[in-house]
């Protein structure tokens, strides 16, 4: 009898069953039902789940530079293969105190820039590589180059920190505030701030290459679209559209309200979103308005067909992109977080608080 007794406090402290089986890891629950999507056409493309400490959970989800991130409540920041759901790494990207920005990949380097930090990791491993301590307090994500990461300062700069030995550090002074993410394009860096001054430089050096104002504050991050096009986004109601080589302003959409969150480009379509109003289509050559969708809050993914986004009711929907009409719904899990995908590829990226991370996209025909 004592020696059974014993037996059952080994196996029960390896975690092991009677049958001197391990015990399966307690499943986690998943952002939204497979079979609902399997229902309506769409597959699951991978399922991973992240090992979350204890008492933690994500508060972000992102897709950048081919890596679903996310990050926790003490500012850990974890890397999937968007493509494979392979996990990669996960690292500690700042204290716990700081805020942490949407990471931005520019080569083998993942960026990450937090109030007072910017990290440099390896894409492939996480190794990192890079920490400096900013001068000043970051105020918005970065966008990089080769050459340089671009940094938001809270005082009003745009600052240009120097990557490789030969390249020279710079910052512009605004007018106002700078929290709106910058944007790229091979040579060149887009930024505005929250005075209504947009500003395009050389990428190498302070240089501006054409410069306009706005009638309201940017505090929406900049997009650049295919076509040589530059989106910005205003509280004055507009989505501005310049060429950005020479900063023609090739349209000029009125969306009816102040546009807080980046215009999203896909194809032919720019995809706007505002807090009344909802989603508006807009042609991408034009400006011109094609449908509304009330219901639409926020941006997931598009393939050639079908945009999807999350709804008022957190719930996906999936969107007809040639009229707005809603082919169905994905009930999602109240919390769950969700990535937004601009790659065309169509996949949504879902994660759960807990960690558990999903692919889904639509069903391929055999």
């Amino acid at each position: 009898m004592k020696r059974t007794l014993m037996a059952v406090a080994w196996c029960a402290a390896l975690g092991l069953g009677l049958c001197g089986c391990a015990r399966a890891p307690r499943a986690l629950p998943m952002p939204a039902a497979p079979e609902v999507f399997a229902a309506n056409g769409m597959e699951m493309v991978w399922e991973t789940p992240l090992t979350v400490p204890k008492g933690q959970s994500l508060k972000q989800l992102w897709l950048t530079g081919g890596l679903v991130m996310a990050l926790d409540g003490e500012n850990r920041l974890y890397a999937v293969d968007a493509k494979t759901g392979v996990r990669r790494w996960s690292v500690r990207a700042a204290p716990k105190h700081e805020t942490v920005r949407r990471p931005v990949v520019a080569g083998e380097r993942v960026w990450v820039v937090s109030t007072t930090l910017l990290v440099g990791l390896e894409a492939a491993d996480g190794r990192e590589e890079v920490r400096e301590r900013l001068s000043f307090a970051a105020s918005g994500p970065p966008a990089a180059a080769e050459s340089h990461v671009f940094i938001p300062d809270a005082r009003g700069y745009l600052q240009a920190f120097a990557v490789e030995p030969k390249t020279v550090a710079w910052r512009r002074w605004m007018r106002g505030s700078v929290t709106a993410g910058p944007a790229v394009d091979d040579s060149r860096v887009f930024f505005a701030s929250e005075s209504g001054e947009i500003l395009a430089s050389s990428q190498s050096r302070q240089q501006a290459v054409w410069q306009y104002q706005a009638e309201g504050s940017v505090v929406a991050d900049l997009r650049v679209a295919k076509g040589d096009l530059v989106l910005v986004a205003s509280l004055d109601y507009s989505v501005y559209a310049f060429r950005g080589s020479s900063g023609e302003l090739r349209w000029r959409h009125n969306a009816g309200e102040p546009i807080r969150k980046p215009p999203y480009t896909q194809g032919d379509q720019v995809f706007v979103f505002t807090e009344g109003r909802g989603l508006a289509a807009v042609d991408v050559s034009s400006g011109q308005a094609q449908w509304q969708l009330g219901q639409g809050a926020d941006f997931a993914a598009a393939d050639a067909e079908t945009v999807y986004v999350v709804g008022r009711g957190e719930d996906l929907l999936a969107v007809s992109r040639a009229d707005g009409a809603v082919r169905f719904g994905v009930p999602l899990r109240r919390g769950t977080l969700v990535a937004d995908n601009e790659t065309e590829s169509g996949i949504v990226y879902l994660a759960t608080p807990e960690g558990q991370v999903m692919a889904a996209a639509k069903r391929k025909e055999p």
